[in-house]
């Protein structure tokens, strides 16, 4: 594609100057040829500057140098100044009036002197006078461009008409495919005023040329004005010295210039590539002479005799120059160099076969960076290319110092560089993609790991649809869908199954878990889906299937069922910790206008437990929710409890009691002071480890929902056997309600009744509410008296009349125990 677009962009401004490059070196390594020694430059240099003042200078100064080169007898004189400004116009205009206007008081005597100190004062008539009856030529400058207006009249009588004679040229029709012509067109001439030119042999196409694209190194033999043709200066002089007809120019489009029989070769766009050549040493390769000393008359005679003199302006300070193969030159001296290259032949052509060859070069290099290129290296392409390059470079430089042919290829190596450049711009892109991609793959991989740790499957399964698919990925994708499959979302694990099918088939059992997933899909559910109980435990299968999750925790087996759900036995797979999940399902067990409120109330109170760290309350891990089915994580506790020892034959001894009871009322004391309030403190909540002799107070957090009464089956949450007269009157409570079911829990633990005993609910209410309960000591007689005085305390009704705090009730049962184990 490269070598494609530079092959149709050869022409442009840009490549063409690019191209100039090996020409350049080509000229700048040839061999030092002699100039022409026809050619001589007359040069109006800084010494005559000096002596003659600031140009311009007045023209009957040119006009006393020219009359000095025309007694020499030169074949030519080609000046490279411009005349198309009339000198002393002002003065002779005020002379003239002067002496029309005193024509009548002037004798012929004095009219002759007159008109005499007039030609005198007329500078430019002058010069004319000295170009008469001599060879002179005038170089025009001009404007590059197709002319708008009419071609001037006083210029049509140099111009020459396109040929139709026929002559092999160099360069073949056929080759002109891949250049068309392209002859400069001139829009603009400025001729020289009418008093000089009229006097001049004739005009040329001048240092106009030097404003081309080619710049100095290519030389236009004509210059195109509309449908005509100009000869350029270098021609014309050329011709001059070999004694041609100018009348017999002719212009072989696409081939060449024909003057009488000699025929000059040219490429299509009618230009020659001429020598350019060296300094022998401080020795220039044309004889240059000063101005200013063929006016001090120090130059010989001889000098110039059937030598083509060429006038321009050398000086520093307003000689224009140009960059060449050699330097800055002077238009008179790149005059000179095209000159002496048409005379001796000395000129570099471009042939049919250079210019295939060219197209040659770029498709050769077209073939490398498509083919080769991409599959090498850094160092090997560079290498490569740099072989390549100095190849083409060398067939170029090497026709043009062995056959003076012009073979372009810097077109091709042009085309080398910038694929080069192209393709290893595209590596280091394709490089910094793929880092990016693969940065962007483990930022997401490490996100969607973090979500799919949380249990936020969804959102790790979209992180992970954004990560760039490789083995690691898949294994990752692969265990999301495991995932899926423990929560029983069949359905969303055959769609992350489906996906990794999509991307690798034949990884690991992927397609024939899309199929199992599919027919347990809408069999297996979690207990939360409102088409089943809440005593439906999670079903464990033996399907290959993984076994169900809460969360993060796997489901082992169940352990306990309650009113509000069922508590399993369950291990967080993280840190290997075995847990206790207890699950709750509050849409199905309260109505939809308060289950949220409950649900919120729930997790909020469950989390503030969860920060309680105490050696006798339970630890919680996490709480959480998974389809509409809440969980509190906790440590899972060896033990039995405490409701195993409140029957009569089966109670524990009085001071293991009064121990236990005093450990619960420190643990809740110190809930109670991080403003969390247990709410349903009962034996059963209370779990012993009669090998450590330790109690743990359970259900923190999950004893709020007993503040919400009545489910939709009309189970009354919590145990009224163990609520304060408060609780059941629906009012705030504190601790001391923990405090006074904690009495109802020692006076059953001691005595294996309860306090308050009724058929019927709302009597046993009313009994909490209104009555006195039966002192302990007349159940079981064999207490000590303290045991009477801690319940009776416990079980006030006023709140105020009970223990101030959990550490109160600690101290009295410590107290009690001590004068119990002293009796004994």
């Amino acid at each position: 594609m490269t070598s494609l677009l530079f092959a149709l962009l050869g022409n442009s401004d840009a490549l063409r100057r690019f191209e100039h490059l090996g020409y350049d070196l080509s000229i700048y390594l040839s061999l030092n040829n002699a100039a022409s020694k026809q050619v001589v430059i007359v040069a109006i240099d800084d010494a005559a500057i000096e002596r003659y003042g600031p140009w311009p200078w007045s023209r009957d100064t040119l006009a006393a140098a020219q009359r000095q080169i025309n007694a020499a007898k030169p074949k030519v004189v080609a000046y490279t100044l411009p005349f198309e400004a009339a000198h002393n116009v002002r003065g002779l205009e005020i002379m003239g009036q002067f002496r029309d206007a005193n024509s009548n008081l002037m004798n012929s005597q004095l009219t002759r002197r007159f008109q005499q100190a007039l030609n005198r004062l007329d500078s430019d008539h002058m010069l004319a006078m000295s170009f008469r009856n001599s060879n002179v030529l005038l170089g025009l400058q001009y404007q590059l461009g197709s002319a708008e207006n009419e071609i001037p009249a006083r210029l049509k009588p140099q111009l020459v008409a396109k040929s139709t004679d026929d002559f092999a040229g160099l360069f073949a029709n056929w080759a002109t495919v891949f250049r068309p012509p392209d002859i400069e067109p001139a829009k603009r001439f400025y001729l020289p005023i009418a008093k000089i030119g009229n006097e001049a042999i004739a005009w040329a196409a001048g240092d106009g040329y030097l404003n081309g694209i080619d710049g100095p190194r290519s030389v236009p033999l004509i210059v195109q004005i509309k449908d005509q043709y100009l000869p350029s200066l270098p021609l014309l002089v050329s011709a001059k010295v070999q004694n041609l007809n100018l009348k017999n120019v002719a212009l072989q489009m696409g081939k060449g210039i024909k003057i009488d029989q000699r025929k000059i070769a040219t490429d299509n766009a009618g230009r020659v590539y001429p020598y350019f050549y060296k300094n022998d040493g401080d020795t220039p390769p044309f004889a240059v002479y000063s101005i200013n000393d063929i006016l001090a008359n120090k130059v010989a005679k001889n000098t110039f005799r059937n030598k083509a003199v060429l006038v321009g302006m050398t000086a520093s300070r307003y000689a224009k120059t140009h960059a060449t193969p050699l330097g800055q030159m002077s238009s008179v001296e790149l005059l000179a160099h095209a000159t002496s290259s048409l005379l001796l032949g000395n000129w570099y052509r471009p042939t049919h076969w250079s210019y295939l060859l060219r197209y040659a070069g770029i498709l050769l290099v077209g073939l490398y960076l498509m083919l080769l290129l991409p599959r090498l290296n850094l160092s090997t392409g560079l290498a490569s290319s740099i072989l390549i390059g100095v190849l083409l470079l060398n067939v170029e430089i090497i026709l043009m110092l062995t056959q003076a042919v012009w073979t372009p290829m810097m077109l091709a190596i042009a085309a080398l560089i910038a694929g080069n450049i192209l393709i290893e711009i595209n590596r280091v892109l394709h490089a910094r993609v793929h880092q990016y991609k693969e940065a962007l793959t483990e930022s997401n991989l490490q996100l969607a790991r973090s979500l799919q740790s949380q249990g936020h499957l969804d959102q790790a399964f979209a992180k992970y649809k954004n990560c760039v698919i490789n083995s690691e990925v898949l294994h990752e994708i692969y265990s999301l869908a495991e995932d899926y499959e423990r929560k029983r979302k069949f359905k969303k694990a055959s769609e992350v199954f489906t996906y990794i099918y999509q991307h690798r088939r034949r990884y690991r059992d992927v397609e024939a878990r899309i199929v199992k997933n599919e027919q347990l899909d809408n069999t297996v559910l979690l207990g939360g889906d409102n088409r089943h109980s809440n005593t439906q435990t999670l079903i464990l299968t033996d399907n290959g299937v993984k076994k169900p999750v809460l969360g993060r925790y796997e489901i082992e087996k169940e352990i306990g069922r309650g009113a509000m759900g069922t508590v399993y036995l369950g291990k967080d797979p993280k840190i290997d910790r075995t847990v206790a999940i207890k699950t709750m399902s509050f849409s199905q067990e309260f109505e939809p206008e308060v289950s949220e409120e409950i649900k919120q109330r729930f997790h909020r109170e469950a989390t503030t437990a969860g920060r309680l760290n105490h050696n006798n309350i339970v630890t919680i891990y996490d709480v959480g929710e998974e389809q509409d089915l809440s969980y509190i994580a906790m440590d899972y506790l060896e033990g039995v409890p405490m409701s195993e020892f409140t029957k009569p034959k089966k109670l524990l001894p009085v001071e293991t009691v009064l121990d236990l009871v005093r450990q619960v009322a420190e643990a809740l004391h110190y809930a109670h002071e991080k403003n969390v309030v247990h709410r349903d403190i009962k034996p059963e909540n209370i779990i012993f480890d009669q090998k450590d002799g330790k109690p743990t107070v359970t259900d923190f957090g999950v004893a709020c929902l007993t503040d919400a009464s009545k489910t939709k089956t009309g189970v009354v949450l919590g145990s009224p056997s163990y609520m304060s007269p408060e609780q059941l009157a629906g009012k705030r409570v504190d601790g001391r309600s923990d405090l006074f079911s904690l009495g109802v829990t020692l006076y059953q633990l001691l005595c294996g009744e309860l306090p308050f005993q009724a058929e019927s609910l709302s009597s046993l209410m009313y009994k909490i509410a209104t009555e006195k309960h039966l002192d302990i000591r007349k159940v079981r007689s064999d207490l000590p008296a303290c045991t009477s005085t801690i319940t009776n305390k416990c079980l006030q009704k006023d709140p105020e009349n009970r223990y101030v705090d959990g550490k109160q009730l600690a101290e009295s049962l410590k107290r009690c125990r001590g004068k119990l184990l002293d009796e004994k």
